[in-house]
């Protein structure tokens, strides 16, 4: 899996359930755990601020409004469907592939902790990040939270000088920039203990006129033609001839950073 939808959207798994779906199984255990949360109606509607009934949560066309304790309830149950979709492909994954890593689910960012907790089946927690270095803090937490080494699924640096209308999302000023960010993120990451792996996407530039979203960016080791940048190439030989000294701290990570642009998105 990669990047989940509802990862992007503003509303709660739980609360698109509500208002997209009128009847669910889900939406009966919904009903059924705040049964067991609140003594009846009346005071489920109290904490929710509106007039509403079990059997309202349970089935029905929603078009009410969100409010009171409403959004903690269902943050907490969005937690719960998480955690049982996770489950449920994880144990599937291991029964016919039970001698390799389950890596996660390549969350887009760093994931709001009421998604965390579902991810304790994994054995190694992924999540794609576009900053100019893998955040030290957010690795932490998570890797303690989760008791698991965290890995980077996707980043990436690009520029406007060879021709392609658009940089990347992580975007500097021109191949040689592109190498100093790329030995930067790859050598921070490195010194970090909680992080043992940053995936870089993609080999290859994409086309001019784009693919099938229109992306159309110069992040490639290569270009369209299959001829290298020699910027990029270059540093990330540097790197890589030293990655496991700076991993062991014998020597320090680099830190000539270039001046980076303001990201394309995010």
């Amino acid at each position: 899996m990669n990047e989940p939808t509802w990862g992007f959207s503003s509303e709660l798994p739980a609360v698109g359930m509500l208002y997209n779906t009128p009847e669910c199984a889900t939406r009966q255990e919904l009903a059924r755990v705040l049964k067991a949360k609140y003594a009846d109606g009346q005071a489920l509607a109290k904490a929710w601020e509106i007039e509403t009934s079990f059997d309202e949560i349970a089935r029905g066309v929603w078009k009410k409004a969100i409010k009171g304790k409403a959004l903690p309830d269902l943050e907490e149950f969005s937690g719960t469907m998480t955690q049982r979709f996770f489950k449920t492909l994880s144990q599937a994954c291991r029964e016919v592939d039970p001698k390799h890593l389950n890596l996660g689910i390549r969350y887009h960012t760093v994931p709001p902790k009421w998604v965390v907790e579902g991810m304790r089946t994994f054995d190694v927690f992924s999540m794609n990040c576009y900053r100019e270095k893998v955040p030290f803090q957010d690795t932490e937490t998570i890797s303690q939270m989760l008791n698991m080494p965290v890995m980077i699924g996707e980043w990436h640096f690009g520029a406007l000088d060879v021709g392609l209308p658009a940089s990347g999302i992580g975007h500097v000023k021109d191949q040689a920039a592109r190498g100093q960010a790329y030995r930067v993120y790859l050598e921070d990451a490195a010194a970090n203990p909680h992080c043992v792996g940053v995936h870089w996407f993609t080999l290859y530039d994409q086309s001019a006129l784009g693919r099938f979203d229109g992306e159309n960016y110069n992040i490639g080791f290569l270009d369209v033609c299959n001829r290298p940048y020699d910027e990029i190439a270059a540093a990330a030989k540097a790197s890589h001839e030293r990655v496991y000294d700076v991993a062991s701290g014998r020597v320090e990570k680099y830190a000539d950073a270039p001046g980076y642009l303001p990201k394309l998105f995010m």
